[in-house]
């Protein structure tokens, strides 16, 4: 287990979300939540990531688990280019390059006795720090993040400002690969994406949890989506979880159809029941 939402249960302008809903995510498992407009998807994600209290219930992670939060609304700095967007997203780690730059700096002019001792001591500290956390081999990461996700290398020195939306969605999934989240919570990281854009993002995130071992939620509008890229699906609906389960066990022509309130045709592609709906 990697992950565990415990009973949640929760109230929103006086509307029932969700009442006891429990989740539990293991390691490299992709989930999809999905449901009507207002059935509390992007909030269960808030609530996993601390950013909103439940009412009752609780949440859990395994020890050392870190957490990535891809919000709907990118925010790209226009002025910046790609990679310099990537690298000026590790706050932390540049902060400690700013400490180093100004113990350097304190050091060259200080003469010896005390205060050159404990700014030395300092200085070591905040070197080891920056070492730790992968502070020299940032640019490199970034680059290879980057790559990952489809950038030629011409394209790392290019305006962030000048990239579609789609692309400017691999730039901010790029900012937080960077902090090796274990578990990412990505809210509809398809929406304004045109057909060839959202799909190239499922299967960049189908090659998260394969590849890279990561765990993944993703709240999804498209129903297909969730039923192509995902191992479970969690359904939400009418202050309760409607339905959960694998792909299988969820996309069927009655749950789907009370789900959405139409009609829906189930067939089998690729070995993954899809859904024509009318």
């Amino acid at each position: 287990m990697i992950a565990l939402a415990d009973k949640i249960t929760k109230s929103f302008g006086g509307r029932v979300l969700y009442t006891q809903a429990t989740l539990q995510l293991n390691a490299g498992e992709r989930w999809a939540l999905v449901g009507p407009n207002g059935a509390g998807k992007t909030t269960l994600l808030k609530i996993i990531m601390g950013q909103e209290s439940p009412d009752e219930g609780t949440v859990s992670f395994a020890k050392d688990t870190t957490v990535g939060y891809l919000v709907q609304e990118t925010k790209i700095d226009g002025e910046k280019t790609a990679l310099q967007e990537v690298v000026d997203s590790a706050q932390e780690v540049k902060g400690w390059e700013r400490r180093v730059a100004e113990l350097e700096a304190k050091i060259s002019t200080t003469q010896p006795g005390p205060e050159l001792d404990r700014l030395l001591e300092d200085y070591g500290h905040a070197q080891d720090r920056f070492e730790r956390l992968g502070g020299y081999e940032l640019d490199a990461r970034a680059r290879q993040i980057l790559g990952g996700l489809g950038f030629p290398i011409e394209d790392f020195d290019k305006p962030a400002a000048d990239f579609s939306g789609g692309w400017q969605m691999r730039i901010a999934l790029s900012k937080l690969l960077l902090r090796h989240p274990d578990l990412l919570l990505l809210d509809e990281p398809t929406n304004n994406l045109d057909i060839y854009h959202a799909t190239n993002m499922m299967k960049i995130v189908r090659r998260l949890c394969d590849e890279l071992g990561k765990t993944v939620i993703l709240v999804l509008h498209e129903i297909n989506y969730a039923a192509f890229y995902s191992d479970y699906i969690c359904a939400l609906q009418d202050g309760r979880v409607a339905k959960f389960g694998t792909v299988e066990e969820v996309m069927t022509k009655e749950t789907l159809s009370e789900l959405y309130q139409v009609d829906f045709k189930i067939m089998t592609i690729a070995g993954r029941p899809l859904s024509i709906y009318y």
